[in-house]
């Protein structure tokens, strides 16, 4: 898959391209971030791919922690 390709949406807007991306989480507002991750699925597609499913927890700055999930293809 060429990088390019690769895309995120964030809240509801999309961007696509290694530069849109970079730019995107260049510009949140958070100075630090720590993960800490609880569960992960992972499945192959019939295509040859790997869906990736994480769980989580994460703590920005000094906001209270959420919860986060993420999908990887």
């Amino acid at each position: 898959m060429e990088i390019d390709a690769s895309c995120l949406t964030w809240e509801g807007q999309q961007f696509q391209g290694k530069a849109a991306i970079v730019e995107k989480l260049s510009s949140l507002p958070f100075q630090k971030i720590q993960h800490s991750i609880t569960a992960q699925d992972h499945q192959p597609t019939p295509d040859s791919c790997i869906i990736s499913m994480v769980v989580g927890q994460l703590k920005a700055d000094e906001d209270p922690i959420m919860g986060f999930h993420q999908m990887f293809l």
